[in-house]
């Protein structure tokens, strides 16, 4: 166990928590960055990720109104291009 690993079941178990990997963080903070509205590729790049699609399958995670947001999104999108 590394010594990042061992720091984070001492305080998660000094905090009545559940087990927290370095994993779970990098997986967290990704998805955080995202929905903050930074960029996929910095994202992907600050992961050292092969490629962008590396990040999206593996680390991001779309939440309740996250969705709902996104399918206006590509609504408003359709609208726009039905219009024109």
């Amino acid at each position: 166990m590394t010594s990042v690993a061992r720091w984070l079941d001492d305080g998660a178990r000094k905090a009545g928590l559940r087990r927290i990997s370095p994993h779970c963080l990098r997986d967290s903070c990704a998805t955080w960055l995202f929905s903050s509205g930074t960029d996929i590729r910095l994202v992907s790049r600050w992961l050292r990720h092969s490629s962008i699609s590396v990040t999206m399958d593996c680390y991001l995670r779309l939440y309740g109104n996250e969705l709902g947001d996104l399918g206006r999104k590509v609504d408003s999108m359709m609208e726009g291009m039905l219009n024109k």
